[in-house]
């Protein structure tokens, strides 16, 4: 069984646009994400999945310049996107990492994806995030490739598509569907860790610059957050889109 994440970024964005190239601690976020994706244990090779547009050009070029597989697909058509780019590689598990988790651990990545593979008669999707009881910014999903090319034969609408694993996610009646919670001294669902807005940005830069390397987990996080209040709340009263698709 190959097993390949997939970490989904673009340039365009509502609320932060070209945020795939700001710099966390003097490393393009889109970078810093993949140095922690690819310090899971747990995964065979890491993709960037980005879109055929013009303004994504940057993104690939940072990709041939830093040596990091890039896929590019349609913009507005995740679902496919995510297909398409597990098809060429050839892989048969997909771990979805959204771009705005530049501080994913990689031991919670790790986890998902043991959780999958022990359970992997009875799940086609596992993920932390059907529920959230992690901080936001730690989602992670591990999805079969027959259970995406089946999400992609059947829905057409653009609107779920957009959103790669909503249709999945949405349909258990469908699809067998496993959400990890967090344990205890990682259930913070209301410390925000995302890359949505520009608090956001000043939260993680600080978080990155705490440390001399990008391995450290999220433990580490909160512990230094836990010791900076005034860091760890300056992007707490922020509205959240993901917010609608969530089981909360």
């Amino acid at each position: 069984m190959k097993t390949i994440a997939v970490i989904l970024s673009r340039m365009g964005s509502n609320r932060l646009p070209g945020k795939a190239l700001l710099k966390i601690n003097n490393i393009p976020a889109i970078e810093y994400t993949y140095k922690r994706v690819l310090a899971s244990n747990s995964i065979d090779d890491v993709i960037i999945a980005t879109s055929n547009n013009k303004q994504d050009d940057s993104i690939e070029e940072l990709c041939k310049k830093e040596k990091m597989l890039c896929f590019r697909g349609p913009e507005d058509n995740v679902l496919e996107r995510l297909v398409l780019a597990l098809q060429k590689y050839k892989a048969n598990t997909g771990v979805i990492i959204y771009g705005d988790c530049p501080l994913i651990d990689p031991n919670i990545i790790s986890q998902i994806v043991n959780v999958y593979k022990d359970n992997i008669e009875d799940y086609d999707f596992v993920s932390n995030d059907l529920k959230t009881t992690f901080p936001p910014g730690m989602e992670v999903e591990v999805v079969s490739l027959e259970a995406l090319e089946r999400a992609d034969s059947s829905i057409i609408d653009p609107s779920i598509r957009e959103h790669g694993t909503l249709y999945i996610r949405k349909n258990p009646e469908i699809f067998r569907l496993l959400n990890v919670e967090a344990p205890r001294n990682y259930n913070f669902p209301n410390i925000e860790i995302e890359l949505d807005t520009i608090e956001d940005y000043s939260v993680i830069d600080k978080i990155a610059k705490n440390f001399n390397d990008y391995k450290y987990d999220l433990q580490k996080i909160l512990s230094f957050l836990d010791a900076n209040p005034t860091i760890r709340d300056f992007n707490k009263d922020i509205s959240r889109e993901w917010k609608k698709f969530r089981n909360n």
